[in-house]
């Protein structure tokens, strides 16, 4: 990798989103405010860019349909307008940078996301061998004690870890060897001090969908893989299925057969949708509904937010992206892409992210067969 000025530029764009996930952005509210200005002008550029562009793509609509009814949720249920303005910049800076990348050197993007994904994992690994109990401590609803490393709690790691993972899957297709050896080292050391059965399970599917679609030649894999994750997530949330996979669950994850309480949430967070199902609550957190943060499942978090034309939306905006995994699901980009978005999508059945780590994926994917480029450039300089 070779860092240019393109590179340096998409560095400083994407440090105020990343560096959000650090733990001193809770206990500094000055340094959160300082990211969140940041933020605003990242945003002012790459509006301007894509201003310049006359540029819409599906992607921008699709997204922007969802942030339509998401803001009427918001709007109608006197929500808090600004929680939803911090996420939608955020995720509509995302896309910009994206789109940008594409036209100008996705190369430098993906050099620049890499190397900061890289860096970031790197001192919350260092951070957490010199202080293996947290650099803070907090108690959780449950009366336990919640240890925050440099880069937040375990479980919410999951999606930028997952995103770190695709990074040096790539670099394994270029042929850098020598920095995946140091990578793969740094994320081990990071599932050990995350202890968080969600990134392991996550990673787990991840791999192995990456792995079998390498060896075997079946490139409807990721697809056939979706489609199940999916069912079973249904199935598991709806239908309590989970008691088929008892051994696992308890024996090898060593976790309880109710998910550590989340099947009471689901159960609290379903009433709450039946009450208000088509445009559901606006942008809060459910802290005085259901006694947690969230609805410990993204897409039922969604049908919270915006109800079921919330939902439609983002299905709509998974099926803009699935149709271009599926027309170019034979190059190895998408080969990790759709490996990535199986991944996520497991660990969505129980827990809810930022919406913005989930965005970045399916940009990446809406662009993966630009990426496909640097990986055939890199196999013909190496040759």
């Amino acid at each position: 990798m070779k860092i240019n000025k393109n590179s340096l530029i998409y560095m400083m764009s994407l440090f105020p989103i990343l560096v959000s996930q650090v733990v001193y952005t809770i206990i500094n509210s000055k340094f959160a405010t300082f990211l969140l200005v940041l933020k605003m002008f990242v945003f002012i550029y790459y509006f301007g860019k894509k201003v310049i562009r006359h540029y819409i793509s599906v992607l921008d609509m699709a997204v922007g349909m969802y942030f339509v009814v998401w803001g009427i949720s918001v709007f109608i249920n006197e929500e808090s307008i600004v929680e939803y303005a911090k996420e939608s910049i955020v995720i509509c800076t995302l896309i910009f940078m994206v789109e940008e990348a594409k036209h100008t050197d996705i190369k430098a993007f993906f050099d620049a996301l890499t190397l900061m994904l890289f860096s970031l994992f790197l001192i919350n690994f260092v951070v957490a061998i010199i202080v293996p109990n947290g650099l803070w401590q907090t108690m959780s609803i449950y009366g336990t004690e919640a240890d925050y490393m440099f880069l937040g709690l375990g479980n919410q790691l999951t999606p930028m870890f997952l995103i770190a993972l695709m990074t040096a899957l790539f670099q394994y297709e270029i042929k850098n060897i020598k920095f995946v050896i140091l990578y793969g080292i740094v994320l081990l050391g990071n599932v050990y001090f995350m202890s968080s059965a969600t990134a392991i399970v996550g990673s787990c599917v991840m791999l192995g969908i990456f792995i079998i679609t390498k060896t075997t030649g079946k490139y409807k894999i990721p697809k056939i893989a979706m489609a199940i994750v999916v069912v079973v997530g249904i199935s598991i949330v709806i239908f309590r299925i989970q008691y088929i996979f008892s051994f696992i669950i308890e024996n090898i994850l060593g976790k309880t057969l109710t998910l550590s309480s989340r099947t009471i949430i689901w159960d609290k967070a379903l009433a709450l949708i039946g009450k208000e199902p088509i445009i559901g609550y606006g942008a809060g957190t459910l802290a005085t509904v259901i006694q947690d943060r969230n609805a410990h499942c993204f897409f039922l978090q969604i049908l919270i937010q915006s109800g079921i034309i919330g939902l439609l939306c983002y299905i709509n905006v998974f099926r803009v992206v699935l149709k271009k995994c599926k027309k170019y699901s034979k190059l190895k980009s998408y080969i990790i892409i759709n490996s990535c978005i199986c991944g996520y999508l497991t660990c969505c059945i129980t827990e809810v992210y930022s919406q913005n780590f989930l965005i970045l994926i399916l940009c990446i994917a809406f662009i993966g067969s630009n990426l496909e480029t640097v990986i055939q450039e890199s196999s013909n300089n190496i040759s």
